[in-house]
């Protein structure tokens, strides 16, 4: 098999917004995912015949790669190839509007018990290769805290937003707008967040780490104790921003 003939061959099995999937769902495996990855992939998104289909698109893989490199996010034993195909799956919620607001009502009231910045905090576990957040902070009555694992926010508005203290592990938002964002003490672990613009976004305590956010902008924003452990920051822009207390320990690509 030539090499054209292999990417014909994936092309007949795949969809351009599949491959664009799957090629999210190999950088989380960190190698190539082998016959089972592929099969349990193409089940996700409705391919009629999952196994015939998985061994076509190894053996065309094998002649024409995905990519020479997929970056090692993290060595926990989270499954991000999984847990990002399936968020990127997700339809994005159609109440949106009513969410936030109901999330922000949470937010004022945690804000007026605690103080500012406010108290609260997020505990993440690995569940069968998923991250679940487990809130560890005052109860409010007011409003409803956002609390959403593998989300898709794709095409919302989130400029400006307040999502301080939300838990959004696994979140599937590429090359959104965040700028100016409230995302204070936030749950944003083991997130699909490349091309992100952060710019001037309040992400104090947040914890991101384990995400992808390569080429991302945080150009003049408030990273003070934020959590990119783990990440993969390849050519993102961390330019004016506050970093006292941030954490970047096994993070790549970091400049500052």
């Amino acid at each position: 098999m030539t090499d054209d003939q292999a990417a014909e061959a994936i092309r007949d099995i795949l969809t351009r917004a599949q491959w664009d999937l799957l090629v999210d769902y190999a950088r989380g495996f960190k190698k190539d995912p082998g016959p089972q990855g592929y099969a349990r992939f193409l089940r996700l998104h409705g391919a009629v015949e999952p196994a015939e289909a998985s061994a076509r698109l190894h053996a065309a893989l094998s002649v024409h790669p995905l990519s020479a490199d997929y970056p090692e996010v993290s060595d926990s034993n989270m499954d991000h190839g999984f847990a990002w195909s399936l968020a990127a799956s997700n339809s994005p919620p159609d109440d949106w509007d009513e969410q936030l607001a109901r999330h922000r009502a949470f937010v004022d009231a945690l804000r007026a018990e605690t103080g500012s910045p406010g108290w609260g905090q997020w505990q993440v576990l690995e569940v069968s290769g998923m991250p679940l957040g487990l809130w560890q902070g005052p109860a409010v009555e007011a409003g409803a805290q956002l609390s959403v694992n593998l989300p898709n926010l794709t095409g919302l508005p989130l400029r400006g937003a307040i999502l301080a203290w939300a838990c959004l592990a696994g979140l599937h938002a590429p090359e959104q707008d965040l700028s100016g964002a409230d995302l204070a003490g936030a749950l944003l672990t083991d997130s699909q967040l490349d091309g992100c613009d952060f710019t001037g976004a309040d992400l104090r305590k947040a914890d991101l780490s384990r995400s992808s956010l390569r080429g991302a902008c945080f150009k003049d924003a408030n990273l003070e104790g934020c959590d990119f452990e783990g990440c993969d920051l390849r050519g993102a822009d961390l330019s004016g921003a506050q970093l006292r207390g941030a954490l970047f320990t096994g993070a790549r690509g970091v400049k500052r």
